[in-house]
C-alpha cells in the first residue's frame, strides 16, 4: 500500500524535514541519514500524523510521525483547507502552529452543525403537542328510541 502513496523528495536535516508546513522527526533520522541526504517520503492524504520513509537497507519504510507528537491526526483536505482560510486572511506563510489551531477550529464548527442540524431533526420527528383529535361539539339531544320514526319526504318505507 505504501508505495501507491503521493511521494515527495525532502531533504533530512537534524530536526527532522517538513512537508506543508508540518515538521516531522524521529531519533533514528540522524542515526540513518548523514545530514542533508534527500528522501523520498510518502504520505497518507487520509492521515498526515505520519509519513513514510525508506530504510537505507530498502528492507522497510520507516514510519516517521509529527515531530510534536500531542498534534492531532489531520487529512491533507483539512490541511488544505486550514491554509486556503489563513491565506485568505492574510497569513502567506502561516505556522504549524496555527494550521493546527485552524484546523481544531474548523472541527468544532462542523460538530457543532452537526449538533444542531440532528436536533433540527430530532425536534422535526417529535410528534405534535398532545391536542384532542375531536375538538369539542355542541352537544346533541339524546335519541329517544321510544318514537316513531319520521322519514325525510323522498323516503319510502
Amino acid at each position: 500500500m505504501i508505495d501507491f502513496l503521493p511521494a515527495e523528495t525532502r531533504r533530512v536535516g537534524r530536526n527532522g524535514f517538513q512537508i506543508n508546513r508540518i515538521r516531522y522527526w524521529d531519533p533514528l533520522l540522524a542515526r540513518l541519514f548523514p545530514p542533508t541526504t534527500r528522501v523520498l517520503v510518502r504520505h497518507d492524504p487520509r492521515n498526515l500524523s505520519k509519513v513514510y520513509v525508506p530504510s537505507p537497507s530498502n528492507a522497510e519504510d520507516l514510519a516517521i510521525p509529527y515531530a510534536d507528537l500531542r498534534r492531532p491526526p489531520v487529512t491533507l483536505a483539512e490541511l488544505r483547507r486550514a491554509r486556503t482560510m489563513l491565506s485568505a486572511k492574510g497569513h502567506s506563510r502561516p505556522s504549524e502552529d496555527l494550521i493546527f489551531k485552524t484546523t481544531d477550529a474548523q472541527r468544532r464548527i462542523e460538530r457543532g452543525a452537526a449538533h444542531k442540524s440532528r436536533h433540527a431533526r430530532r425536534n422535526l420527528a417529535k410528534p405534535p403537542a398532545k391536542f384532542s383529535a375531536n375538538p369539542a361539539k355542541p352537544a346533541e339531544p339524546a335519541v329517544n328510541y321510544d318514537q316513531a320514526v319520521t322519514p325525510y319526504a323522498g323516503e319510502e318505507w
